[in-house]
């Protein structure tokens, strides 16, 4: 089991905003979901933000990502708690036009 590199961490940070504590939770999660070890599971991560991880990754990491069933375009917990987050809040009410008296 190999290490992440601390660079691809801090390249996902300063793309999502999130805290690092955020980005390895994350990390665990898909990890979790998709049975890779740590260091490809930040490299999703990273893909799925629209990093480039060819700089990262090895080949032998690349070819894993490859073989996943996995489509960009899923949501991502980071997005889904980002989107339900401007869901809460309420409409604004829009202002009318008023003849003068």
């Amino acid at each position: 089991m190999g290490q992440i590199d601390p660079k691809l961490i801090d390249a996902i940070k300063n793309k999502t905003k999130k805290s690092k504590r955020s980005i390895y939770r994350w990390v665990a999660d898909k990890g979790n979901k998709h049975f890779l070890e740590k260091p490809e599971a930040a490299l999703l991560v990273a893909r799925e933000k629209g990093l480039n991880i060819s700089k990262y990754a090895s080949q032998e990491q690349l070819q894993t990502l490859r073989d996943l069933p996995i489509s960009l375009s899923q949501t991502s917990p980071l997005l889904e708690e980002t989107t339900a987050n401007e869901s809460n809040k309420k409409p604004r009410r829009k202002k009318t036009l008023r003849s003068p008296l």
